[in-house]
């Protein structure tokens, strides 16, 4: 990925984040986006990527099987931090 022009790396790091199944593989493309080519991004994708971020590192201490449950408050950190609680 990084030996791709650094804006069609962006491009395609930023396509290829829902296709990941696994929470793991998905916070280390966000953490390359935010490190590697965070100078690329614009203001928008550095601000979804923190919060996918934040979010992603949530999910990750959460069992697999409950994963997919959040997957749809991904943009929404607060609310997963409120429903984890709620089901501890």
């Amino acid at each position: 990925l990084l030996l791709l022009p650094p804006a069609q790396a962006v491009s395609f790091a930023l396509q290829l984040l829902d296709q990941f199944d696994l929470i793991h593989h998905r916070v280390l493309l966000c953490q390359m986006l935010l490190t590697r080519l965070h100078s690329w991004l614009s203001s928008e994708e550095d601000q979804r990527l923190r919060v996918l971020h934040a979010s992603l590192q949530l999910l990750g201490a959460v069992s697999e099987a409950m994963q997919p449950h959040f997957l749809r408050l991904l943009q929404k950190p607060v609310l997963i931090v409120e429903s984890l609680l709620m089901n501890s």
